[in-house]
C-alpha cells in the first residue's frame, strides 16, 4: 500500500469540517474523510514513478448507485499510464462499502486521481483510500481454506431462569484462513520476506482470494487487516526440499 507515505494527498471537492481528506490516510478505517455533495475526487502524489496495480476504497458508506474511477500520469492531472473509465462499485453493506478496482499488470506513475460518484448520497464517506501492486500467488491457496465472519454478539443466559439476554454487535466482521502450501523460494525470499518488513503487526494488507471474481464478489470476499499477527513468528516454513509454506488469519478491520 503506497498512499499512506505518499507526499501529498488533495482533496479536489469539498469534504466537511472535521472530516478532512487526510482521514484517508489515517489506519482506522471508520476514521472517515466526508466529501459534500454525490462526488469526490482526490488526488495523491507518490513524489516519484510508483506501481500500482490495485486501488481499494475501504469502509465507505456508498451504494449500488455509486460509480469509481481511478487515472495515472506524470501531470497533476493524470492522463496517460491509465485510465479505468467509469464503473459501477458493485458495492454496499454486505462488503461494507469496499470497492476493490484491479488491473491486469501494474503501471507506474507519480500522480493517481481517484473520482467517486453517488447521486443517492448527499455526503460520501471514505475510511481509507489504497493503492499500490499485487503480490501475485504462482500457486493458490490449500483445501480447507475458511471463509466466514466473527461473530461478536452476546447472548447471556441466566443460569437460574434460562432466560437469554442478548446483546446483538454493531458489526460482525469477515474472516479468512488458509494455508498457502506451496510457496516458491523466490516468493518467499523476495514478496514474503517485504510483506513481513514492512508490515509488522501494526498495518494492514489487503487480501484478495481470487482476482477472477466479479467485482461485486471481490468487494464481498477481499479483507483489509492485519495478515501479521502480534507476537506471531511471521516466518515460512520448509515442507520439502523445493517448496515452502505459511498458514494466514485475517480478520476484517472495521
Amino acid at each position: 500500500e503506497r498512499v499512506r507515505d505518499a507526499v501529498a494527498l488533495t482533496a479536489l471537492t469539498p469534504t466537511a469540517a472535521g472530516m478532512p481528506a487526510a482521514n484517508l490516510r489515517d489506519p482506522q478505517p471508520r476514521l472517515r474523510a466526508r466529501f459534500t455533495g454525490g462526488a469526490a475526487s482526490v488526488l495523491i502524489d507518490f513524489g516519484t514513478a510508483t506501481p500500482v496495480e490495485a486501488v481499494a476504497l475501504i469502509s465507505t458508506n456508498l451504494s449500488a448507485n455509486a460509480t469509481v474511477r481511478w487515472r495515472l500520469g506524470t501531470l497533476e492531472v493524470p492522463n496517460a499510464a491509465h485510465d479505468s473509465g467509469t464503473l459501477p462499485a458493485h458495492t454496499g453493506d454486505e462488503a461494507n462499502g469496499n470497492v476493490v478496482l484491479l488491473r491486469s499488470g501494474a503501471a507506474s506513475a507519480r500522480y493517481l486521481l481517484v473520482d467517486v460518484a453517488d447521486t443517492s448520497l448527499a455526503t460520501i464517506d471514505i475510511g481509507i483510500l489504497a493503492a499500490g501492486p499485487l503480490w501475485r500467488l504462482g500457486r493458490g491457496m490449500a483445501y480447507g481454506f475458511r471463509e466466514g465472519r466473527l461473530t461478536l454478539g452476546q447472548r447471556d443466559r441466566n443460569p437460574l431462569t434460562g432466560a437469554e439476554f442478548v446483546v446483538p454487535a454493531l458489526a460482525n466482521p469477515r474472516f479468512a484462513a488458509f494455508t498457502l502450501p506451496a510457496l516458491s523460494r523466490a516468493e518467499t525470499a523476495d514478496a514474503h520476506r517485504d510483506l513481513v518488513r514492512r508490515l509488522g503487526a501494526a498495518r494492514d494488507a489487503l487480501w484478495i482470494p481470487e482476482t477472477g471474481d466479479t467485482r461485486a464478489e471481490t468487494n464481498r470476499r477481499a479483507i483489509w487487516g492485519a495478515v501479521n499477527q502480534q507476537g506471531e513468528e511471521a516466518a515460512a516454513a520448509r515442507g520439502s526440499f523445493p517448496l515452502l509454506n505459511r498458514a494466514f488469519r485475517i480478520v476484517e478491520r472495521l
